[in-house]
């Protein structure tokens, strides 16, 4: 969470309830900067260190911003409880604004978003090697077709933890992998190609315009379709084709997957006064 006009960063542990006001690198300038996507990572290198029980543990703050010339990246650590260097690379010529940067997917050591306006791309901030670079998709993509509602596209992690690209247009999806040769050079490789309309069983369109549309993915291989006359919600795995439909209707057409998790032997209210569930694992 971040306040533009008082200038500070909150991150909030929803566990435990913490919450801890970090002021904004110096350099940003409140009203030429546009703040692009900002990411926790947790920071502990200890042995054995798990993730997913970080509740004291030292953490980093990710922060991508632009302004009508670049692109910059910066990084706070909760050890120093300072930013480091600002970072920064041009802006491509045919993506003059941050307004339609759309996305973001931490990826290792980076944090990757999908950039949609007249050039669609991808800017990825690798803070452990400390830049910036522009990072071409798969093919040349048809910008009218997005602004119309009749394709879309989403980064996401795919099996293996690489990089994917996933380009929908009606009932089509196509998932392109990143992978490197060996000498390290990456390029896209089309993995996979799926006819939504068999696999959730809707069968033919009415017509070009998108009846599905993506709300988000997660860190499992799934990605969420909502289908737009029903309002129905369907997850479906991109690797493996499995599809599962979730058991309400849900008007919004924006949504974030969200993972909770329990300390083995706590004790969770399920709501009825008298009825509490023992959790055995996390």
């Amino acid at each position: 969470m971040h306040d533009v006009g008082k200038q500070y960063f909150m991150v909030w542990e929803p566990i435990t309830g913490k919450l801890c006001r970090i002021s904004k690198p110096s350099s940003f300038s409140p009203y030429q900067m546009t703040l692009t996507a900002a990411a926790i990572v947790c920071a502990s290198t200890d042995r054995g260190h798990i993730h997913g029980a970080c509740h004291s543990d030292p953490f980093q703050v990710v922060v991508v911003a632009g302004d009508s010339e670049r692109f910059y990246g910066c990084v706070y650590s909760s050890e120093t409880r300072a930013w480091g260097n600002l970072f920064w690379i041009m802006r491509p010529p045919q993506i003059r604004t941050t307004r339609a940067t759309y996305g973001s997917q931490l990826f290792r050591n980076s944090i990757c978003l999908l950039l949609i306006e007249e050039k669609i791309a991808i800017l990825e901030f690798d803070w452990s090697r400390q830049n910036l670079v522009i990072i071409d998709v798969p093919y040349a993509l048809d910008f009218y077709d997005f602004f119309t509602a009749r394709s879309q596209f989403l980064i996401k992690l795919s099996d293996g933890g690489g990089l994917s690209f996933v380009a929908q247009k009606v009932f089509t999806v196509h998932v392109w992998k990143r992978t490197s040769d060996g000498d390290g050079v990456a390029t896209w490789m089309l993995v996979n190609t799926i006819d939504l309309s068999s696999v959730l069983s809707l069968g033919l369109p009415e017509d070009l315009w998108m009846h599905l549309v993506i709300l988000a993915s997660d860190g499992d291989g799934n990605v969420l379709f909502r289908k737009t006359s029903s309002r129905v919600v369907y997850v479906v795995n991109l690797e493996s084709r499995k599809v599962k439909k979730l058991p309400k209707t849900y008007p919004f057409k924006v949504g974030h997957p969200f993972s909770s998790f329990y300390t083995p032997g706590m004790h969770l209210n399920t709501g009825h006064d008298n009825e509490v569930q023992k959790i055995s694992g996390a």
